[in-house]
């Protein structure tokens, strides 16, 4: 780790002496989730480099009536950004400064896009985080787990016995290994490891939705969109592994954001008439954050950070953030 870090450290270096600061003029346009242009959005930032401060050059300012701030400095590396707006969820972006080895650039015009999604109508609802343990590969140091199999409940907020006191299982997760080959000290060096999630109700779903930022990172403070969809659900998602030495094969993109439909009932018809809906943050094959709507039919999933209809968590089990 610390050699990595030094060369790190040593490549950061070679770029500030081969490079110098560029004069730069960043056009920041704010606009809200329907491309409409958002006024008076106060606007912090700086022109970044490789110091202490992270940037040389910084900005503050307000957009104008058209949702458009200009600001001007010298960048080394690009230009970052924090957006905050009353009645707005905060959103962070950055773009990097696109030179190409041995370029120099005199001037640099750079145009910032920012999405700024407004507050709507965020209420109570379930949600925590849950440390899954249905994926982890070894029942101990040293001894690998061949499979598991483990059932959660959404509403409960639980495990199904033995490992927890949920009484309805909404999702299965399992997991399983194939070892084909090991090492001296009983590492596994070939094999095949497979999770699935699936929901155990027939018509109960998940699907994938396209986040607008990342958690606890760029893009905006809330990710998801403000409603669950009414269709697209598939029931059960299926990762795999497959190790043969070095080389390594697997379809897990580390996904972070789904939506999901539980309890859910139909007609004869097949059309759906009561369901919960909530979405997932994180690792859905992992550790996750999901919230959950307690309204049914009720497909907004803009949550009331304030309102936990779970009362008793522990620290590791609360989320602070929308």
């Amino acid at each position: 780790m610390r050699k990595v870090l030094l060369v790190y450290v040593c490549l950061i270096a070679r770029l500030s002496l081969a490079q110098h600061y560029v004069p730069t003029t960043a056009t920041i346009a704010v606009h809200d989730d329907n491309g409409q242009p958002v006024k008076n959005v106060l606007l912090e930032g700086g022109f970044r480099d490789v110091s202490n401060a992270g940037s040389r050059d910084r900005f503050s300012g307000t957009t104008d009536s058209n949702g458009v701030f200009v600001a001007k400095g010298h960048a080394l590396i690009g230009v970052g950004v924090r957006a905050v707006a009353e009645g707005y969820y905060e959103t962070i972006t950055s773009v990097p400064l696109d030179l190409k080895e041995g370029s120099r650039l005199e001037h640099w015009d750079v145009s910032v896009s920012v999405l700024l999604k407004p507050i709507r109508k965020p209420g109570p609802m379930y949600f925590r985080h849950v440390d899954n343990f249905s994926f982890d590969p070894f029942e101990r140091v040293g001894k690998y787990c061949l499979g598991r199999t483990s059932s959660y409940d959404f509403v409960a907020g639980a495990f199904l016995p033995p490992t927890g006191t949920g009484s309805r299982g909404d999702v299965r997760f399992t997991w399983s290994m194939t070892i084909h080959a090991t090492n001296r000290i009983g590492r596994a060096l070939s094999y095949d490891s497979l999770s699935r999630v699936e929901m155990t109700n027939a018509v109960d779903g998940l699907c994938k939705g396209k986040p607008d930022g990342v958690i606890g990172g760029e893009g905006s403070s809330y990710i998801s969109a403000y409603e669950a969809p009414l269709d697209g659900y598939t029931n059960a998602i299926t990762f795999y592994r497959n190790v043969r030495g070095t080389v390594a094969e697997s379809n897990d993109d580390q996904h972070y954001l789904y939506y999901f439909r539980i309890r859910t009932q139909t007609n004869e018809m097949g059309q759906v008439t009561n369901a919960l809906y909530g979405k997932i943050y994180g690792q859905i094959n992992g550790n996750f954050t999901y919230y959950l709507n307690p309204t049914l039919n009720d497909r907004n999933v803009e949550v009331d950070p304030a309102k936990n209809l779970f009362t008793v968590l522990s620290s590791r089990e609360q989320v602070r953030g929308p």
